[in-house]
């Protein structure tokens, strides 16, 4: 190491006095004698000694010496004067001159002084760099105890610590075993630029002397170690410092910070380097520690996905492939190979391997008998680890080769009573498998054992069971068999869901180990252990006429399970010989609970039907005591109360009774192939929804897969659902109800735009018994959503809710379709309407044998239907009795509205429409009934003007318009003219339309195709009809929402678009080229023949 030269600075008339005889290779002096220069050459150049002439400065000496001082702290400033005055000199010091010289001094005491201002200045700078880089080390220790995995410390050390020591480079070498791991780098070091190798050290190699001493050895020049092995990543080392890494209890490897010719490192820093050692080595433990948790963390997820997987298999193939798949995962495993064999003598087996190379070789070593070598060094804990011998003859050298390991580790697989399988792994590159790897390979291991077990015991009982071990897995009860032998032979699944006790623990084992594994699941152990044996005891001894079981009761660690066990001899019928005995297990906390619910139920049930109940008798009472003195608004006030209290107690008692299956006798579901779109229209059409079917907005795709539901059930979910959301969204406020396709499921999704649920309350949304105490929804006793989510579960399917509060609550139901099903088209947007009491228009009607005979002749009909709709006209009421009097089918109805909604889902013989409505204006009502239907249309008024009357009959298509003064014969007999002019229309309006492969009867409202029928719902048949009849002339989309779905739907063309695609399906051979409905694209729809 070659030292640098001394840099000075002198200022002096006469330099060379001071200069003489100075080594000039030990100093590089520069000497001026202009004192302005002074200042300017101390901010260009570091010099290590400034010399100061008196005589150049005179009398500002002292403030040169100050301000150089102040900007050059560690700079030493000697002074020469013959100035011998102490007050002078005394000056000079307190402004930080460092020594006093004067020309009188001998040569060499003159450079003795210089010697020792510069060997002080050595010490100062050693001593501010060490406190620079003590400071320096406390910021880097903190970053380092931030890592969280060691390759990363590692990294960050190295990078760090060359940053900031001004290091060539650094090593980290970790002992482990007969190798060591290097990690070697420089600045700018990372993870993924760390040079790390392995290598098998000399035994003088330098770390390696390190380690085994544990001292500190310094190197001027580490290259002209003989044993040391050059790192690629530092070429050019020379200077080195080789530290130990020690925990309290050994020492785990060595730190190495190098210096190259142009970065020397300095002896002074060894302390420095020692103390940074030390951190590393907490930081080092930190890391490992966290590793080590994740390891763990990361370990119990793979196995619990392991039990997981496992518990669904059933063939030994299967377990094999999962187990490897599992094994492989582990990032420290490079190959693996599994076997099992397939019977209990070993003579067939399953390998599986990723290279079918191994397999091969393992089933030669099988063939040859050669197996057994692998399980001569087996462990008591069940685990060997092979390496490869230096023999030529080791039989098992194919397979390390194959496996890429030098030493393999083997882990036997073992069921209940015999060695099953096993399997062996081999580590990546040359390192060796830690403990937390083996222990979770061993985990696997047991897994795979256990699953087969479960596969061999399932096997037993279906051979020997059959239809005894179906009533036994299905029965609530925990069943254990202990044979004449005392040993257990059978135990059924709900045992171990009972007690928690593995089958492979105690099958064909002594009843004792049952018994006692049974006793420690209890809170007191001993005592029910001796209550056990008491009751085996006295079921031994009992004789077959007595009867009496031996039950105990026992309490279980959990505190809110007990259990019941019933003990029983078991005697052959044939020939009276003793067999063994059973233990019965019952769960008596789930009788609790049956019952406490049964209860719960009954109470809720009294409490909340007496409101409803009292509610509905005083409105009976009221009215039947005011009836005389009510007006006709009045007693329609009264009788919708009383109308809305019958179904608030009938939802309650649904609710009841659905509550009551599904708690306490358990539901069965009548599952049929459906479309859930006609379950949407059946729903939608219920009355319930009368007043808000515009606020329900239907979307939907074109197709969508077939489900198998209880339609009635799934029907109950969706009145639920929809009752929720429009009473927790503002009047008016739009409902969004989506049908979507998810592969596997299809899912309802219904969207409000209410206040939302809070996210502390959302859990509770399908809790029975709860509700907010705000909420308007017709459920009392909070059962509506518990009920739809319970029935969506029993279907195989998922609730669930999403809120954001002031936006609105999500509702979606996810039903599962039904495999290899069809496709299905969705829906008409506005559902047909259907009432019970008059005959449906689209009511399927059973075809004829031949649907194109002819000769069909003309017949009359008798008018069967009348809409009334009723406001407040006496002339109303007295024409409705009148026609009730004669026999024809009335239908009373109180709203225009709801009228108007009804008219063309009903068939109809005459509308009379009261002038006089409380919720509409009648001439609206009429000319919106007219573009919906043809049906006579008669209105009446107590009073009415002559102009009313007019535009009643020219503008909005009243058929006829009668007032009073009329007599009543003179009301009949106008009325009559009417009805008889009905009765002579002809059935057959139209002649059937006969396409060759399409026939459309419009009189019969049937359509066959090739001389099949056809179901289509009613807004398929009026499309079909409006299209049919106005063959080859192009409809736009609004003309046909008007005239199949009314006025007010002609912007809602998507209604459209979903009926015409289902239509075509079932009437187009192939609805990719459509034959009779053609689209006009952006104009409309147009039927022509093909």
């Amino acid at each position: 190491m070659i030292a640098q030269p001394i840099a000075m600075l002198v200022v002096s008339g006469n330099g060379s006095n001071v200069i003489e005889g100075l080594n000039p290779e030990a100093y590089n002096i520069s000497v001026i004698d202009d004192p302005g220069k002074a200042m300017e050459m101390l901010r260009d150049s570091e010099y290590d000694l400034v010399v100061l002439d008196d005589l150049v400065f005179g009398s500002d000496v002292v403030g040169v010496v100050r301000e150089i001082r102040r900007r050059f702290p560690l700079t030493p400033v000697l002074v020469m004067s013959e100035n011998k005055d102490s007050g002078y000199q005394t000056d000079l010091m307190e402004a930080g001159a460092t020594d006093f010289l004067s020309e009188d001094l001998y040569r060499e005491e003159l450079h003795r002084r210089i010697r020792l201002v510069l060997q002080q200045r050595r010490q100062n700078r050693a001593l501010a760099r060490r406190n620079h880089n003590l400071q320096t080390l406390t910021s880097l220790v903190r970053r380092l105890h931030t890592a969280t995995d060691v390759q990363t410390l590692i990294a960050e050390t190295i990078d760090l610590a060359c940053q900031t020591f001004g290091l060539y480079g650094m090593a980290i070498v970790i002992n482990d075993g007969e190798m060591l791991n290097i990690y070697a780098g420089r600045a700018g070091a990372s993870p993924d630029t760390l040079h790390t190798s392995s290598m098998r050290p000399h035994a003088y190699d330098p770390f390696k002397r390190v380690i085994q001493s544990n001292f500190v050895q310094t190197f001027g020049n580490i290259q002209s170690d003989s044993y040391y092995t050059m790192i690629p990543t530092l070429p050019k080392v020379e200077s080195a410092i080789v530290i130990p890494l020690a925990y309290p209890e050994y020492t785990y490897g060595a730190l190495a910070v190098f210096g190259n010719p142009g970065q020397p490192l300095n002896p002074d820093d060894l302390v420095i380097y020692e103390l940074f050692a030390a951190q590393f080595t907490t930081a080092m433990q930190n890391a490992q520690l966290y590793e080590e948790q994740e390891r763990r963390v990361q370990a119990s997820s793979h196995l619990l996905r392991a039990w997981q997987r496992f518990i669904t298999l059933n063939s030994a193939d299967d377990i094999a492939q999962n187990l490897r798949d599992l094994i492989e995962d582990i990032p420290s495993v490079s190959h693996c190979m599994v076997w099992l064999y397939e019977d209990e003598f070993g003579e067939n087996v399953i390998v599986n391997a990723q290279q079918a190379e191994v397999a091969d070789i393992f089933y030669d070593l099988h063939r040859k008998g050669l197996t057994g070598h692998l399980y001569e060094d087996l462990d008591d804990q069940l685990q060997v680890t092979l390496r490869l011998g230096r023999g030529q003859n080791n039989p098992l050298g194919p397979l390390f080769r194959a496996l890429h390991g030098q030493e393999l580790m083997l882990f036997p697989i073992t069921d209940s009573a015999r060695l099953a399988g096993g399997l062996i792994a081999s580590p990546v590159g040359n390192r060796q498998f830690g403990m937390e790897d083996a222990n979770l390979m061993k985990s696997l291991a047991h897994a795979a054992g256990q699953a087969l077990v479960r596969n061999v015991l399932t096997a037993v009982m279906g051979e020997k069971g059959g239809r005894l071990e179906a009533i036994l897995r299905s029965i609530y009860e925990g069943i254990f068999f202990v044979d004449h032998t005392g040993q257990v032979a059978f135990c059924n699944p709900q045992f171990t869901e009972l007690t928690s006790i593995s089958p492979s623990d105690v099958l064909n084992r002594e009843s004792g180990i049952l018994l006692d594994r049974l006793a420690h699941e209890s809170r007191d152990a001993d005592t029910v252990m001796a209550q056990l044996q008491d009751a085996i005891q006295s079921v031994l001894d009992n004789n077959n006429e007595n009867e009496n079981y031996t039950i105990l009761e026992i309490s279980l660690a959990d505190p809110e399970r007990e259990i019941h066990v019933e003990f029983s001899r078991i005697i052959s019928t044939l020939n009276n010989e003793y067999l063994g005995w059973i233990g019965i297990i019952r769960d008596n906390s789930r009788l609790k609970s049956m019952f406490t619910t049964q209860i719960s139920l009954l109470d809720l049930m009294s409490e909340q039907i007496r409101v409803p109940h009292a509610e509905l008798r005083g409105l009976v009472t009221a009215l039947l005591e005011n009836h005389s003195r009510f007006g006709n608004r009045e007693r329609a006030r009264f009788l919708r109360q009383i109308e809305k209290s019958v179904e608030n107690l009938g939802e309650l008692w649904e609710n009841f009774l659905d509550m009551y299956n599904l708690e306490v006798t358990g539901l069965v579901l009548d599952r049929e192939e459906t479309d859930l779109y006609e379950i949407v229209q059946r729903v939608l059409d219920d009355r319930l929804f009368a007043d808000n079917r515009r606020q329900i907005r239907v979307e939907s795709p074109a197709r969508l897969p077939v489900v198998k539901v209880d339609e009635v059930r799934i029907e109950r979910v969706m009145s639920n659902v929809l009752q929720n959301a429009l009473s927790y969204s503002p009047r008016g406020a739009a409902i969004n109800l989506k049908l979507e396709d998810h592969d596997t499921e299809v899912h309802i999704v219904v969207q409000d735009q209410g206040v939302g649920i809070p996210a502390e309350r959302l859990d509770q949304l399908f809790d029975p018994f709860d509700r907010p105490e705000d909420s308007e929804i017709n459920d009392p006793m909070g059962l509506g959503m518990y009920i739809s989510r319970e029935l969506v579960q029993r279907h195989g399917g998922r609730m669930w809710a999403e809120s954001v509060l002031n936006k609105g609550t999500t509702i979606t139901i996810a039903l599962p379709t039904t495999q290899g099903s069809g496709i299905v088209a969705p829906p008409p947007a506005r559902p047909e309407v259907v009432r019970s009491e008059p005959q449906a228009v689209a009511a399927a009607v059973s075809p004829r044998p031949d649907p194109r005979q002819t000769g069909i002749s003309v017949q009359k009909r008798q008018p069967k239907a009348i809409m009334v709709v009723q406001g407040s006209s006496n002339l109303v009421k007295f024409l409705y009795n009148k026609l009730d009097e004669q026999g024809y089918e009335m239908l009373l109805y109180r709203s225009g509205e709801e009228a108007l909604s009804d008219v063309k889902a009903i068939r109809l013989d005459m509308i009379v429409l009261d002038v006089n409505l409380a919720d509409a204006n009648s001439l609206d009502i009429c000319e919106r009934m007219r573009k919906r239907t043809e049906v006579p249309i008669v209105m009446l008024a107590d009073e009415a003007s002559e102009a009313e009357e007019v535009r009643a009959l020219k503008q909005f298509g009243a058929d006829a318009f009668i007032t009073r003064p009329i007599t009543e014969e003179q009301l009949m007999a106008r009325v009559d003219v009417i009805l008889k002019r009905v009765m002579d229309i002809p059935v057959r309006t139209r002649e059937p339309l006969d396409l060759g492969d399409l026939y459309i009867d419009f009189a019969r409202r049937e359509v066959f195709l090739n001389n099949k029928p056809i179901e289509l719902t009613r807004i398929e048949y009026d499309l079909l009809h409006t299209l049919a009849v106005n063959e080859n002339q192009v409809l736009t989309h609004k003309q046909l929402l008007e005239k199949v779905w009314g006025p007010e739907y002609q912007a809602e063309t998507q209604y459209l678009w979903v009926n015409v695609s289902r239509l075509r399906k079932k009437l187009e051979p192939s609805g990719d080229s459509p034959r009779y409905i053609q689209t006009q694209q952006g104009v409309g729809y147009v039927f022509r023949r093909p």
